[in-house]
């Protein structure tokens, strides 16, 4: 097991984000075993726009940058980089690497950190692997960055390729992210995510109130919570349902980053908000089933939803949309290729769970922990830094 290291995690997103990712679990777990680590905040992969969403995030930034080196838990540092993000313009990306590699230097000084473990979870991160006196460099692939929308494909595909050629392994979360990255990094490992399973399972406790919120919406409730988006969800089939079934309740939780006018306009529509992590559990006791509504393209194709292994150690049955890594669930979760087989397979759900398909599904999860993930990992990064140091 990794302890007793310095590790310096360069994040695609940000460290207060409402729902958690897998860069906040590993952070987490790596900390428990005595590792400082400091957390990068993303840098950004698209250009702004002039919505009310990207105006909060980039006054969000700005505050972060000017408060600088932050602790936000024992042995986590927070660091907020400044980030031109016009990442598509050859000058502003050097000028932006320049920025970064400053950036993070200052706060290696300050943390006095020594010969650390680098983790890029970010292709905009290309530039850093050989510069920040890293013992060894990782590149953890999550997703595949050049399908989110209002990115540059080309320069994201260009910027990952450096990437994947300039660090020594490459983690990725979904096997179709494996099969493209080892192409190019033959020294590639598949790590699919894991779950805070003591967490979840709180969902199984009958004496756990369900939040008000909730409560007072009427049953059956089909609940989903993560990201907002077109790009990710497909609201024609929200819709679908919601015209269907004006006896079902579709509850949505989680950060919007489309407009949602068109689906609230049915009453059997709810949107609650973004709700903390430490609620979900609550959320998931009141939900009769939970869904995956996801889009198909290349973004979701690549994906490996975290909320999949949540849903599942809560109990819950689970409706999704048919994709690779959910598929290896088909003993336990309902899948559906187009709309109609969704709604037969929510009817389905809704009609035929029991206690002891809830265990089932738990059963499933129960070994498939953040710790165990790390485990794993620190025994693929500990050969390669015995081979290093060998060499």
């Amino acid at each position: 097991m990794i302890r007793d290291r310095d590790i310096i995690i360069i994040s695609s997103d940000d460290w207060g984000i409402g729902l958690k990712t897998s860069k906040y679990h590993l952070a987490t777990k790596m900390a428990l075993f005595n590792n400082r680590v400091l957390f990068v905040e993303s840098t950004g992969l698209r250009s702004p726009k002039l919505s009310k969403f990207d105006l909060r995030r980039i006054t969000g930034k700005f505050k972060g940058m000017m408060s600088k080196l932050r602790r936000a838990q024992p042995n986590i540092f927070v660091l907020t980089p400044p980030a031109i993000p016009l990442h598509r313009f050859t000058l502003i990306r050097s000028l932006n690497s320049i920025l970064l590699t400053l950036s993070i230097k200052s706060a290696l000084l300050e943390l006095r950190f020594r010969s650390p473990i680098l983790f890029i979870f970010i292709p905009t991160g290309w530039a850093l692997p050989g510069k920040l006196g890293e013992s060894i460099a990782i590149y953890y692939c999550v997703d595949d960055y050049s399908s989110f929308t209002g990115v540059h494909s080309q320069t994201i595909k260009k910027l990952e390729r450096k990437l994947l050629e300039g660090v020594r392994i490459c983690i990725t979360s979904s096997l179709k992210l494996y099969e493209e990255k080892i192409k190019v990094n033959p020294n590639t490992f598949y790590i699919p995510h894991g779950i805070d399973v003591a967490h979840f399972a709180k969902a199984l406790d009958p004496d756990l109130k369900v939040p008000d919120d909730l409560d007072r919406i009427p049953r059956p409730r089909i609940g989903f919570y993560g990201f907002i988006e077109r790009r990710w969800l497909d609201f024609g089939l929200l819709e679908y349902l919601a015209a269907r079934h004006r006896n079902w309740s579709l509850v949505l939780i989680g950060k919007l980053g489309d407009d949602i006018s068109h689906l609230l306009r049915f009453p059997n529509v709810h949107y609650l908000g973004v709700k903390p992590y430490g609620e979900l559990p609550a959320y998931n006791r009141g939900f009769d089933v939970a869904i995956i509504p996801f889009a198909v393209n290349e973004m979701t194709l690549n994906s490996n939803p975290l909320k999949l292994r949540e849903y599942l150690a809560s109990g819950l049955p689970v409706v999704a949309t048919d994709l690779p890594e959910i598929r290896k669930f088909s003993d336990i979760v309902y899948l559906a290729r187009n709309h109609r087989e969704f709604e037969v397979a929510l009817e389905i759900a809704l009609r035929d769970d029991t206690p002891y398909l809830a265990q089932r599904r738990f059963e499933a999860v129960k070994d498939e922990s953040w710790e165990n993930r790390f485990e794993l990992l620190s025994q693929i990064v500990e050969r390669y830094l015995l081979g290093c140091s060998e060499g």
